[in-house]
């Protein structure tokens, strides 16, 4: 036996029961005339009853996209700038910035390896500013680069991640041409007593290819 139903609400003498589900409206007793004036209230409070459910399952969806942050937007323009500027490294207004006074007092050849002329460059600063085989004096990469390519602009300037790769692989020869103060910041480079020797023999090659006349 099916449960009896409860009244769900009364108007008038109308008794009638709604199911959800199915939508259904039984109705006893009362005048039929009322009954479009039930729908509307069962229409009604069905409504104001789903009004919340509806909402939070089916949530208004929103196309307009945020507005950017002016923090974003800043650092998104600094990116662009900064990826916009060229490379400075060896030209001539950065080579000039920490390039010294101060030149050796003999000439390089244009055809020397990058690594040479910056391990002449080394030995003349050292023999020339008073350091000794047992005490050289030193120089950072940037003022080797700046230095040489101010001063001898003519024998083909060196590139800085040229010099550095020779000096680094000079630094790991057994006997090394060169030694690194590797705490200092940046690094300082001195001549080692095998890179002197090397130097001296350069410059005799040097001094003999400059001297020889050409052919005729």
């Amino acid at each position: 036996m099916a449960a009896q139903k409860r009244p769900g609400f009364r108007l008038k003498g109308l008794e009638f029961h709604v199911k959800i589900a199915e939508l259904e409206i039984d109705a006893a007793g009362g005048e039929a005339a009322e009954v479009p004036q039930l729908r509307g209230m069962v229409a009604d409070q069905i409504a104001k009853a789903l009004q919340p459910v509806t909402q939070g399952l089916l949530p208004g969806i929103d196309v307009t996209p945020p507005a950017p942050t002016p923090a974003a937007t800043t650092v998104d323009a600094e990116k662009r700038r900064r990826a916009s500027r060229p490379r400075a490294a060896n030209s001539p207004a950065a080579s000039n910035a920490t390039a010294l006074p101060w030149k050796p007092n003999s000439t390089p050849d244009g055809e020397w390896t990058n690594g040479k002329k910056a391990l002449w460059l080394l030995y003349f600063f050292s023999k020339e500013n008073g350091g000794t085989e047992a005490a050289p004096k030193g120089l950072s990469l940037p003022v080797v680069i700046a230095t040489y390519n101010k001063h001898f602009p003519f024998a083909k300037p060196v590139d800085r991640s040229h010099v550095r790769r020779d000096l680094n692989k000079f630094a790991g020869m057994l006997p090394p041409l060169v030694r690194a103060d590797r705490n200092a910041n940046p690094p300082v480079w001195y001549i080692a007593p095998a890179g002197a020797a090397l130097v001296a023999d350069m410059m005799k090659g040097h001094a003999v290819s400059a001297t020889t006349p050409s052919a005729a």
